[in-house]
């Protein structure tokens, strides 16, 4: 180890070594002064705050640039390596004898300031005794720090590669429509470089790639699960970032944080440039189009089709800066103060609230489609989830050993109850034990927290072992006229819920459960109305669960949506699942819909799909189901 640290006592690594350590406090200097004029121009437009962020960036990159450079045209690394025997530096005595002594008298006096612990004696400055103390210690903070760069180094090369391959192995062509949308938006906003619109299944948030030749990548379900005038919005904020080079700049960034790693100031202020960028990017959109509150809604529906998840490390994302800072800044203009201000939270909330209660009406009027309910049930209390958990005290307070059944109804949406029914397993209907007529007789097997469900609701009954049993054991789909056939347990009905709470409890639900009853909740899930929420889970499901079975059930179910974007999901399902199960119920789903657009579908397929097992599927509906003529679905 003392070899390896004596290479690096020559004066470069010195030098090296003492602008990394003057960069400790240097950093904090340009952290505290950006800060202080980021706080004097809060009012100002997001561009002046950005180039006021990428000033202090470009000071920390400067700064122990600057100052090893002053250190070695000063010689002073060269002076201090002249006090060396082979490399190790003396102690000089405080009795002045010794062989440190005469190297010592032999010094120059600039050198004998410095030296050690007699020359702190003999009135050194607190400046000189620090530089004592730090002097041994360069060639391990040289060491240590390149240590950090190059560990920082393979991460960034992960990241690049990472990057490439989404764009050239994990990518799909998008619609030619939705391309010819990207190209409309590039000769609105100048942009002379051409770009390509891609979509993926391995990224969560939409993403700018490349300098030269951009490209846009979207998450797989984006262009189907949003209205289209949202998804033409979020596409202007990519090409915003397209325009202003702003890959460049992240890749920038991504450097001097890998050099720069060890300060807690950089990663501050890369952080601040990262959301100002955001801001920019969101006023040229609001600016260019009028529209702040379709587009804030628009980032709020993105934010509730993807997983939690950061996107590509190099690659500037939607998902940059905080989301409600963001709405906040769109919906409440001049309400905006610097992060960690006391003000911040409270007008976070007020700003969402002010959103999503008075706004998501206007959006079901502009737009001409149902409003999702999960939209708004983030900001009101569940009473679905109010009434679960009474059910579940009242298993416990009545000691219901066998277990207990919860239920509730939901709206039908048009969904074909026949359909349903006919696919509950093979239970009979209007017998004595139907749903509907045990609610109706009561008795103290019934619990009953609502009103009885309509004949054309669509039913779903939870069985839980007992009160302490958190999630279900068992999901049933039923309609009212369905026999409840409980097994003799008691049931606790709930009345009807609305879409968005019950989408939030399955949510909840979901990931505890085991596969039979996931394998229930993906299909109920495609009987929550027609939106992007109820779409948005299945989605999840189709990418993320490892149970063919599951994925399977969430595929066949999508034919109950009757949406555009439910048939493009079932046809993205049938092309690209690992699954022939999966891709055979997409196929069924697609032909049972009976309608021209699920034909023309079949037909693509039948001509096209990658697999040979999903082609001949899709040929054999063909050959059933024949043209079908009529209205397409609805957008």
């Amino acid at each position: 180890m003392s070899a390896i640290l004596d290479g690096f006592r020559g004066p470069l690594f010195q030098a090296l070594g003492w602008g990394l350590v003057h960069f400790l406090w240097q950093g904090v200097i340009v952290a505290v002064v950006t800060r202080a004029l980021l706080a004097a121009f809060r009012g100002a437009s997001s561009t002046t705050r950005y180039a006021i962020a990428c000033a202090g960036m470009l000071a920390m990159a400067a700064a122990p640039v600057v100052t090893t450079a002053t250190v070695l045209r000063s010689g002073d690394a060269a002076a201090v390596e002249t006090v060396t025997d082979g490399g190790r530096p003396f102690t000089l005595g405080a009795a002045g004898t010794g062989p440190d002594a005469s190297i010592r008298a032999a010094a120059p006096d600039g050198v004998r300031a410095v030296g050690g612990a007699s020359a702190a004696g003999s009135g050194a400055t607190w400046v000189e005794r620090a530089r004592m103390g730090v002097q041994p210690w360069l060639p391990l903070v040289v060491l240590a720090w390149l240590a950090g760069v190059a560990i920082g180094a393979v991460r960034l090369a992960g990241a690049w590669l990472h990057l490439r391959r989404l764009r050239t192995r994990w990518a799909t062509e998008v619609s030619a429509e939705w391309n010819a949308v990207v190209q409309r938006l590039v000769r609105e906003m100048g942009i002379p470089r051409p770009v390509r619109l891609l979509e993926s299944a391995r990224i969560r948030v939409p993403a700018v790639m490349g300098a030269l030749k951009p490209v846009i990548l979207v998450p797989a379900g984006l262009l189907v699960g949003l209205a289209p005038q949202e998804v033409e919005l979020i596409l202007a904020h990519e090409l915003a970032h397209v325009r202003r080079w702003d890959y460049v700049v992240n890749l920038a960034q991504s450097l001097l944080e890998t050099i720069l790693f060890f300060h807690p100031a950089v990663w501050w202020l890369s952080g601040v440039v990262r959301d100002e960028r955001e801001h920019c990017c969101d006023d040229a959109v609001v600016g260019a189009t009028r529209q702040g509150k379709r587009y804030a809604r628009a980032l709020l529906a993105a934010e509730d089709l993807r997983a939690a998840g950061p996107g590509p490390l190099l690659a500037p994302a939607l998902g940059g800066g905080s989301l409600l800072r963001r709405v906040r800044r769109i919906v409440a203009p001049g309400t905006d103060v610097p992060a960690g201000g006391g003000l911040g939270p409270a007008l976070t909330v007020l700003g969402m609230a002010a959103l999503l209660m008075g706004g998501a009406p206007l959006s079901a009027r502009e737009h001409g489609t149902p409003i999702p309910e999960t939209m708004t049930a983030t900001t009101q209390p569940s009473d679905l989830s109010r009434k679960w958990a009474e059910a579940r005290a009242r298993a416990v307070r009545e000691g219901w050993a066998r277990g207990v059944w919860i239920g509730y109804a939901l709206e039908r949406h048009g969904v074909d109850v026949a359909g349903v029914r006919s696919n509950s397993d093979g239970e009979g209907s209007g017998t004595p034990d139907a749903l509907s007529t045990l609610l109706a007789r009561g008795g103290p097997s019934v619990a009953s927290m609502g009103a009885a469900p309509e004949d054309e609701q669509v039913v779903l009954l939870f069985r839980l072992g007992g009160g302490s049993d958190s999630v279900p054991r068992v999901m049933k789909i039923r309609t009212p006229e369905t026999e409840a056939d409980l097994d003799d347990a008691p049931l606790v009905w709930l009345g009807t819920a609305p879409d968005g709470e019950s989408l939030e409890l399955l949510r909840t639900l979901y990931a505890s459960t085991g596969p039979e009853v996931r394998r229930e909740m993906a299909a109920a899930a495609s009987l929550h109305g027609q939106g992007p929420a109820s779409l948005a889970f299945v989605r999840t499901v189709l990418e993320t669960e490892p149970s063919d079975e599951v994925r399977a059930q969430a595929a066949y179910w999508l034919q109950y949506q009757r949406s555009s974007g439910a048939m493009a999901l079932m046809d993205h399902t049938a092309r690209s699942d690992s699954s022939s199960k999966v891709r055979e119920e997409a196929v069924t789903g697609i032909a049972r819909t009976a309608s021209a657009a699920g034909w023309r579908v079949l037909a693509a397929l039948a001509s096209g799909a990658p697999h040979a097992d999903t082609r001949r599927e899709a040929g054999d509906w063909l050959e059933r189901v024949g043209p079908r003529s009529g209205e397409d679905e609805r957008p």
